[in-house]
């Protein structure tokens, strides 16, 4: 079967979506399927990481910002070279739009598309839930935070972009077509797929397939040393509940040491924070780093800790935490309960709480040699050969 994948950005750039992609199509393309990938890239020098790879790449030189900058010239693209794919799989929205929007004259291939967000509903950055308002991605605030729309039986209202100008409203609206116009949509968790149904999507053409990570590449022999050491991997945005975890440290009687991989526009206040709060001591800071170091990190560190506020549409630290078996605290939002469900290895917690983060701290301090022992053995539906097969067993049924 000839496979083409297609994403606005390079799948081999450090992104948790980006990862589980390149993972996907190198499992795909191990079982002799012919797999191709369909990328815009904005650096014309740019150097291709698949070389050694049995993938082949096509690239398309592409400027801006916009999530539909060169989409018009991946829809050409398409159009002149799709006829010879028997599916083309779109990776994110611009790709939706882009593979939904070519017009193919003949032996149109099946469109496959797999939905990891929430573009199609509202802007994504902008989709933390506080009683004042919303915290926009850029840190401004919103003050009507309400939408049209709702998320996943009407449970969680999801705040509308700060100016709801027609030209956004608009790009929703196109992204949310092409969505539907998939021939099959691949969602990444469950409550993804009960919003895509909610939001007037057929549930007979959507089927779950959730992020994956190749566990073989993590440690899985905890760490046993009596430190008590928390780790923090992500953004350093409001949704991902940073400001919340400083303010939750002071708090513990367990006096835990913090060290936090990641960076973000939040960064210079979260170490004026963690200053002004007397933690320097305790908080170590370590930036943007390689992903094989974040593993190492992972296996090294007593608890991981995850306290997104916002509703995670899957939540892949949640799985690189079960993959190293250390144990876990996360929040209760979102697709998060979902896929931590049945491992005994993590703690749901409602993060915006600080107090409440913080008894949650000292509650798997104190008990860490359960969550330990039950933070061991990864659950085989998270595999990337769990995935890849069932992206094979979907491609076989459908085509």
């Amino acid at each position: 079967m000839k496979i083409l994948y297609v994403n606005r950005t390079p799948i081999w750039k450090p992104n948790g979506a980006e990862r589980s992609s390149l993972n996907i199509a190198r499992q795909i393309a191990n079982k002799n399927h012919e797999v191709e990938c369909l990328f815009c890239v904005r650096d014309p020098n740019y150097t291709n990481q698949l070389k050694s790879s049995p993938i082949k790449v096509h690239t398309i030189y592409c400027d801006g910002d916009d999530i539909f900058s060169g989409n018009s010239k991946m829809r050409t693209w398409i159009e002149n070279n799709g006829e010879k794919y028997d599916v083309i799989h779109s990776l994110n929205s611009a790709a939706h739009v882009a593979a939904t929007e070519a017009k193919i004259s003949s032996n149109s291939p099946l469109k496959i598309g797999t939905v990891r967000d929430y573009l199609w509903l509202c802007r994504g950055g902008g989709m933390c839930q506080f009683k004042q308002g919303c915290i926009e991605g850029d840190g401004s605030h919103i003050k009507q935070a309400t939408c049209t729309k709702k998320m996943s039986n009407s449970k969680y209202p999801i705040p509308a972009f700060l100016a709801k100008t027609f030209k956004w409203k608009k790009q929703e609206g196109r992204i949310f077509s092409a969505i539907t116009d998939l021939d099959y949509i691949v969602s990444v968790s469950d409550f993804i797929s009960d919003t895509l149904v909610t939001n007037g999507a057929n549930q007979k053409n959507i089927t779950t397939i959730y992020n994956s990570v190749n566990e073989n590449a993590y440690n899985s022999n905890p760490q046993t040393n009596s430190s008590t050491s928390l780790l923090f991997v992500g953004s350093f945005t409001p949704q991902k509940g940073i400001q919340e975890l400083i303010q939750a440290i002071p708090l513990t009687s367990s006096n835990p040491e913090l060290k936090l991989v990641g960076d973000g526009y939040l960064f210079k206040k979260t170490k004026k924070m963690v200053n002004d709060l007397g933690l320097k001591k305790d908080v170590t800071f370590t930036g943007r780093i390689a992903h094989k170091e974040v593993r190492k990190e992972y296996a090294n560190a007593s608890v991981v800790i995850y306290p997104s506020l916002w509703p995670e549409p899957f939540g892949r630290i949640t799985i690189e935490a079960m993959a190293s078996s250390t144990p876990l605290i996360a929040g209760s939002n979102g697709a998060i309960p979902e896929v931590v469900r049945e491992w005994d290895g993590g703690l749901l917690v409602n993060p915006a709480k600080p107090d409440r983060l913080a008894k949650a701290i000292d509650h798997v301090v104190r008990n860490i040699t359960a969550f330990r022992q039950g933070a061991k053995g990864f659950p085989e539906k998270y595999s990337v050969t769990h995935a890849a097969n069932a992206h094979e067993e979907l491609y076989n049924r459908v085509v």
